[in-house]
């Protein structure tokens, strides 16, 4: 039986470390090159066939979007107008009520402490 010193170990664990990153860097350089591949071949076929976004079901543009398409929850938050009182944080955080979450722990203090800062948007 061989015995293995604990430096022969460290040396082995380093060599096979820097293998992995190299197989895995070289891995990457191939996965790039074969996307790339796929890529040009989509495109030409694109090209070939005619094919438009909204025949793979993509949306482009403002069109698309007025057709139904869903905005995101702070748009429509933003849209709908705020209702309550809005606040100023010592450090120029803004927080209003009526929005989504629990009141920031700036707020809190201040409430606490006798008041909060509001802007005129809200009162």
């Amino acid at each position: 039986m061989t015995i293995v010193s604990l430096e022969d170990l460290n040396a082995q664990i380093q060599q096979l470390e820097a293998q992995r990153a190299q197989l895995q860097a070289e891995a990457e350089k191939q996965r790039k090159e074969a996307m790339a591949s796929v890529i040009q071949e989509l495109i030409e076929k694109i090209d070939a066939y005619g094919i438009t976004a909204k025949d793979l079901g993509l949306s482009v543009g403002k069109a698309d979007k007025a057709k139904g398409a869903r905005k995101p929850l702070g748009a429509q938050i933003a849209k709908a107008g705020k209702t309550g009182k809005t606040y100023t944080g010592p450090d120029g955080q803004t927080w209003s009520e009526g929005t989504r979450g629990r009141k920031p722990a700036w707020l809190t203090q201040q409430l606490a402490e006798g008041g909060g800062s509001e802007n005129a948007e809200g009162e």
